[in-house]
């Protein structure tokens, strides 16, 4: 699908996606967390990520407040909220977020069930981190607005987005 007003191509909402449980979804990673070594493969790539992350930020996460949208399966927010100052993850699919909860209970209270951080945490965080999100945004410069309002006046921004519907 295309944005009506940028241009942006994106994905139906979990149509293909990880949380998917549609019969047209031929790839399901939630399906394959019973698969040994799956989840530790995503960790590994999401702390080569985080890594990342650190070294773009200034190589010290611990004085930021970060925020991530979409923390997914928390395989990033595992290696983030411990070596942030405060974290808040947000992750909206109900599947993802309680898979998030089954297998990282340490991220207990770090995480919500919510696509958007709410009014009480405008201009509260340094850093926002969204992997992998904006592909389902269906107005993904609408969605970045809103999600940048919970930035500090000199906050940044951390954006990955697949090249796989462009």
């Amino acid at each position: 699908m295309k944005c009506p007003d940028c241009g942006f191509m994106y994905r139906e909402p979990y149509r293909g996606c990880a949380a998917s449980r549609c019969a047209a979804c031929a790839d399901r990673c939630i399906d394959r967390l019973s698969v040994p070594g799956f989840l530790e493969a995503r960790l590994r790539v999401d702390g080569r990520r985080a890594r990342r992350i650190k070294r773009l930020a200034g190589g010290n996460l611990s004085k930021l407040n970060v925020l991530e949208l979409g923390a997914g399966l928390g395989c990033l927010a595992s290696h983030l909220a411990p070596a942030s100052g405060q974290y808040l993850g947000l992750e909206s699919s109900p599947v993802f977020y309680g898979c998030l909860k089954a297998n990282f209970r340490d991220l207990a209270g770090k995480v919500e069930n919510a696509l958007l951080p709410g009014p009480e945490h405008r201009g509260r965080f340094d850093l926002l981190v969204a992997v992998d999100v904006l592909q389902f945004a269906p107005k993904p410069l609408e969605f970045l607005r809103e999600a940048a309002l919970a930035l500090a006046k000199d906050g940044r921004i951390y954006l990955e987005v697949p090249d796989e519907s462009l």
